[in-house]
Formats: C-alpha cells, structure tokens, sequence
C-alpha cells in the first residue's frame, strides 16, 4: 500500500503545489532530476502546511532548497504561534526510504548556524531571508519546530532517531523550547487526506451524562475521555481547529499547567478545565451504549471541528504522547453544535462569542495579598496608581504602573541573577502569591517609594537597551539586548558603584562594555548555543553574572 499511498500524494503535490514552487535554479537539469527535485521541494513545502496550517502561497517563497542550503530545505516562522519551522524533506517513490544520519547531522547543524546567526556558508537565495529570520529570533520566547519529513513508512533509523533526541534534549535544557517532529508516509498521508475534500474520518465518540437540545439549534454536550481527544488531533491535525480561530500555542505557562494536571491529577481535570466547544455538519446517535439512559451515549460527528479549547486539545495531545495511561483516566468537557440548519455566518459567532471568554491567572489572586494593598494605598497617597487587579489599567505612566512591572523590577534590582532569568523564562511564576520567589521579592517590608524608584530605574535602563541595541550592527550582539534584556539589567542594578543610572552616556557605555564581555563568554563557553535558550539558564546565566562581575563591577 505505501507505493499507492506515494503515488497519491505526488499526484497531490504535482497539482496543487509544484506549479508556485520555484525550480528556476533547476534548468538545464535532465527532465527527471527537476521532477524529482519539484516533488521534495514540494513535500517541504506541504510539511510546512500540515505543521502550521497556513496556505501553499504563504509557504512557496519559504522553500530553501538547493545548494548551500546547509540541509535546511524550508525555513518558515509561524507568526500566529511564534514559532520558526525548519524542515528537511526527501521524496522517495518506492515508499520505503527514510533519511541518512549524514543529512540530518548536516540539517542539524544548518539549524545551529541560524540560531547563531553565522550566515556565511549560506546561500543567497537563502539569505534573501536573513533579515526576516533575524528579525523573529530577536522575538521573545520565539520557539523552534524541527521537521525531518520523506515518503517512507519505514521507521526512522536509530541512529537518526538518536541524533534528534539528543538534539531536541540539548536544546530544551531550560524548558520545552523546541520540538522535533518525523513526518513519515503515514503522517503526510494524514495531512493529505485533511487536505482533500473526503479528509475527515466521522469522529466516535463516547460521551458520558450526556445531553441535548434541538431548538433554536441541534447541539449535545457530556463528558468526553481525554485519550479519545488526543487520538483526535494527532489524526487530523491543525484542519481541527476553525481557520479564523489560533491553533495550538505549544509551550506556554497556562498549556504546561494543563500538562501538568493532565499527568499529575487526571482524575480531577474534567473540575479544573473549563471545556472544549466544537461544530460539526451534523452528528447522529449510535445504538451502542446507554440504551435510553443518558449515562452514557456514543455519538458520530461528521467534520467536526473546535472553536474554542484548542489550547486544552493541544496540551491533551502533548500530555499523552508522554503518558497514554494517565491521559486515558482523565475526562473533559465537550459541547458540540451541529450546523445543520443554521443561517449563514453562524461559525463565526460561535467562534467569537467562546473565545470572548476571560481566564483567571496567578496574578487574578494577588487581590488577596494585603501587602499589595498596602502598597497601592501608599503610592496613591502620592498620587502615584499602582494597579494589580485585572480589569484595572495605568492611566498614565508617567505617574503609574503595574504589579508586572513592578515585579520585574524587583527581581532585575535583586542581588540573585537567578531571579532576573526567571522573570526571562516565566514572568507569570514571579506573580504567584505561593511561590518563595514571590515572597521574597515582594515582602511585607517593601514600600511604595522604593518600589516605585525600582521602577522607574528599570525604564531609563530599558530605554538605554533600545538605543544601544539600535546603534549595533551585528545581529548577534543584537539577541544580546533582546534575549539578554533581563541579565543585562541585573548587571545595571548590582553596578551602582561604576554606573550611573541616572547619566545616558554613562548607562550606554555600560551596556556596551557588559553585551562585550556576554558576547565573549558565550562565544568562548557555549559557542553554538541559541541565546533566547541561553539566557533562560539559571546556571549558564550564574556562570556569565560572575564573569561580568569580575569584569565590570570594579573601577
């Protein structure tokens, strides 16, 4: 079946996509080289697609291959969840071949020059989107998706199979920052056939205290085991989700706590997660199940697609990869709405209307910290606003601010580098009224004066930031001042003797000398490392701290 499977996905390919695929570098080439070519740069193509879910006209100007691409055959940065896709693809007909070790160590280390910004064994077709790349690399908490995609329902090899986890490991030292996806004959076969008109098998579901309503509009609702949801996105992909609604986010704090609960409570999830909401063309009961009870119901839904619970689908689907059998245990609330029957546009005001909805955060809690009511009562006294509470905003900076502000300067001001990283890493965990961190730089004898010079220090530093990154050709040293923004500011704060904040000239020598000695250190200690990863390392960002401190803090 894999060379029927093959030979209907190059029929695919060779309509929809070869012809805004450019093979212009191809002429000249014997008539079976550029087919062969038009098919692999078309399957890197259609692996972009199937990754993000954007369309083949978006993608085509991102398809790299050719010579000095460095194995890297697609590069394309995913702006809705800030995420830069690298893929490299081999089309083989006979529907058997995978990737040799030596195309993916090159396509890995491709990868590691653009992540160092090292562009000068690339080509210039490539670096036509040197500037655009470097442009989503200075992005904070960018992530990466690394791709190895070829026409094979052979299993990868070992050796490759290792080469990725170990690359995948090293990278993600300090959190889940990139992910490496093998897309085989069977997964693009998935991705065609949610890519074709007949894509979507019916979606059998079990639902367990169901019910229903028909009027205005048919919909049913119940508890839904989470396995079944899984199984369901990983089989149709990112054509679940409804186009004018954001896919799955990957990593983020709030999809890592329903990880999180997933793997470390399941039993309790269905009390803690808020739901799913779906539309379907329409969706029938089955015999099976329940009888005429509703403690139990199967049901098939035809073109089932979520409107809202994207992110919950997505963490259930990463959830379970890591662990099926606690997945399995835990439930979730799903409604689904059946079309049939509604006016015209009613998709989008299903959409909207579920993804209108407010979420409760760490810092929603902060309301019962009477120590930050203190604080705000202090500043007001001054007429200075301070503002915790959501739903509240500063009216004007010059005489306000907020408790993320406020916090981060506190933990950039602190004498612990440590702290500063993890406002870089995850700013929310800073505001969680619990955590030791929080107490610590947040204390009861804090006042609203000193918060509020903290503040206001951290703005003339930030600024100093912006105007010397702008005065910076190198766009090395450029990540500096974006993924090193926090670490550079701690080194502000704990230089008080040989910086004066308060001088421009002197604050901007400052930052130049210290983006110096980071820019030395890395090059010297952890020369192929990504910096936005980097500079989220408590223990790289110690060793660097002290390295500036030798350096910088004496005259």
């Amino acid at each position: 079946m894999s060379e029927v499977h093959v030979r209907q996905l190059e029929q695919y390919l060779s309509n929809a996509i070869v012809p805004l695929i450019d093979v212009t570098d191809l002429a000249g080439m014997p008539d079976t080289n550029i087919q062969q070519a038009s098919l692999s740069r078309a399957l890197t193509a259609f692996s972009i697609i199937g990754l993000t879910g954007v369309s083949v006209d978006k993608v085509a100007p991102f398809v790299l291959d050719g010579g000095r691409d460095q194995g890297i055959d697609g590069c394309f940065y995913d702006e809705i969840k800030n995420t830069l896709v690298f893929v490299q693809s081999k089309w083989h007909n006979s529907g058997t071949k995978t990737i040799a070790k030596g195309d993916v160590l090159k396509f890995l280390h491709g990868i590691k020059l653009v992540l160092s910004a090292n562009w000068d064994t690339f080509s210039p077709k490539f670096q036509t989107h040197k500037s655009l790349i470097e442009q989503v690399l200075l992005k904070p908490d960018v992530s990466v998706t690394v791709a190895v995609s070829f026409t094979g329902d052979n299993r990868l090899g070992d050796e490759c199979d290792e080469v990725l986890k170990q690359f995948e490991s090293e990278q993600n030292t300090v959190g889940d920052f990139l992910d490496v996806k093998v897309l085989d004959l069977r997964a693009l076969h998935r991705l065609f056939r949610a890519a074709t008109l007949a894509s979507q098998s019916p979606f059998t579901a079990m639902l367990l205290d169901w019910g229903q309503t028909t009027e205005p509009h048919q919909a049913v609702y119940g508890r839904v085991c989470c396995e079944e949801l899984a199984k369901l996105y990983r089989d149709v992909g990112e054509t679940l989700f409804e186009p004018n609604i954001r896919s799955f986010l990957g990593d983020s704090e709030v999809n890592n706590q329903i990880v999180s609960t997933l793997l470390n409570r399941p039993d309790d999830f269905w009390y803690l997660n808020n739901g799913i909401t779906g539309i379907c063309t329409k969706y029938s009961k089955t015999a099976f199940g329940g009888g005429d009870t509703r403690q139990a119901g199967t049901f098939v839904f035809d073109g089932i697609q979520i409107v809202n619970g994207a992110q919950t689908i997505g963490a259930i689907l990463k959830a379970y990869e890591k662990s099926p059998t606690k997945v399995a245990k835990a439930f979730a609330a799903l409604k689904v709405i059946s079309l049939e029957g509604t006016p015209l546009g009613f998709t989008d005001i299903v959409t909207l209307a579920t993804n209108k909805q407010n979420r409760v955060e760490e810092k929603d809690f902060l309301s019962l910290d009477q120590n930050q009511t203190r604080v705000k009562l202090e500043l007001a006294s001054q007429q200075i606003q301070y503002v915790f509470r959501s739903g509240e905003s500063v009216v004007d900076k010059k005489i306000g601010f907020d408790v993320t502000e406020g916090i981060l300067a506190l933990a950039c001001s602190s004498r612990d580098v440590a702290n500063a990283v993890l406002a870089k890493r995850n700013i929310g965990s800073l505001l969680d009224r619990k955590s030791s961190t929080y107490q610590s730089l947040f204390h009861t004898g804090i006042s609203g004066n000193s918060l509020w010079s903290e503040v206001k220090k951290l703005r003339k530093i930030e600024s100093a930031l912006s105007r010397v990154q702008a005065s910076t050709a190198d766009s090395k040293k450029k990540q500096i001042f974006t993924h090193g923004n926090r670490v550079l500011s701690w080194a502000v704060f704990n230089a008080a003797n040989v910086v004066d904040i308060n001088d421009e000239t002197s604050l901007d020598t400052f930052l130049s000398k210290a983006m110096e000695v980071t820019d030395g250190f890395v090059k010297g200690n952890y020369p192929e490392a990504y910096l936005a990863v980097f500079f989220k390392n408590s223990q790289k960002c110690t060793e660097l701290a002290n390295q500036i401190r030798a350096i910088l803090f004496s005259k």
